[in-house]
């Protein structure tokens, strides 16, 4: 992808904004902003609607990645930011970014980042005939498509080999990679960031304070569950720090994309979130 990438295509942020929103405009400056959550791994957030089946066999495994995210869209413990419905066709080509300042009241944490296309309301999909099932159509309205995840473990922000506990409340910078997409964003739709710090069964739970390791061999039962911390997490909207990074603002999902002609007019729609940005 990323020698594929289209030659109109360019690195673009999208950032997160005031009301759960999301916008290529940048928004002013507001030191104190921020967007928070509550993390609690006794309650953990899954990574598919319950009740999960047995992976093997299981009917829903190989389809998990393309299901509908509205079952965890309004937990209190996932913070939703969308635009408003694009006016105009919006190709991401090539690699995903995100890139936000968080904090934690914890000494550990997991940062788990989604983007979605979410379908307008009246959308329908029109299925073909297939052997003795004749076509039809499936309501889509509201559908929300992941397009790019990925799991962050803050203890390793240092490296894989340097697993180190945060300081509680300090606002610390993160660059998660969400590979590389060639989706668009269809005209009428809208474009999501999920954040949470939960993804159960698929990532093993964090209990959310630092430890060497989740589980080594020959410890005891109550050693293999570490007590666990159920901890407030913040996305700051507007923080202003030094960084390695060009000053784009904190809190904002980069990509390559191509846009249509008519522009594309991105506002804020209200939806739940927590995570730091920056100006």
């Amino acid at each position: 992808m990323r020698s594929g990438r289209r030659k109109s295509a360019k690195p673009t942020p999208i950032y997160f904004g005031a009301g759960r929103s999301l916008s290529f405009t940048k928004p002013a400056a507001n030191a104190g902003a921020f967007d928070a959550f509550v993390s609690d791994p006794a309650n953990p957030v899954p990574y598919r609607p319950r009740p999960i089946q047995p992976t093997y066999p299981g009917a829903d495994w190989p389809k998990w990645l393309v299901q509908d995210q509205r079952f965890v869209d309004h937990r209190p413990d996932v913070l939703t930011w969308e635009t408003e419905s694009l006016t105009s066709d919006v190709r991401v080509a090539g690699d995903v970014v995100a890139h936000f300042y968080a904090s934690t009241t914890g000494t550990d944490a997991d940062w788990v980042v989604k983007l979605i296309d979410v379908q307008p309301e009246d959308a329908v999909s029109n299925i073909p005939a297939e052997g003795d099932e004749p076509a039809r159509k499936v309501n889509m309205g509201g559908f929300e498509l992941m397009i790019s995840n990925e799991v962050y473990r803050a203890r390793f922000l240092h490296g894989f080999d340097k697993p180190q506990a945060l300081k509680p409340n300090q606002v610390v910078e993160y660059n998660v990679d969400l590979h590389t997409a060639d989706h668009v964003f269809q005209k009428g739709h809208k474009i999501m960031v999920q954040i949470q710090s939960t993804w159960f069964p698929i990532i093993d739970r964090n209990p959310q304070k630092f430890v060497p390791a989740f589980l080594r061999p020959r410890q005891t039962t109550t050693q293999l569950r570490p007590s666990v911390c159920i901890t407030p997490q913040r996305i700051h909207r507007a923080l202003f720090c030094r960084s390695r990074q060009p000053s784009r603002g904190a809190g904002y999902v980069e990509s390559s994309y191509q846009r249509k002609p008519s522009r594309c007019s991105l506002a804020a729609s209200r939806r739940r979130t927590s995570v730091a940005s920056r100006s």
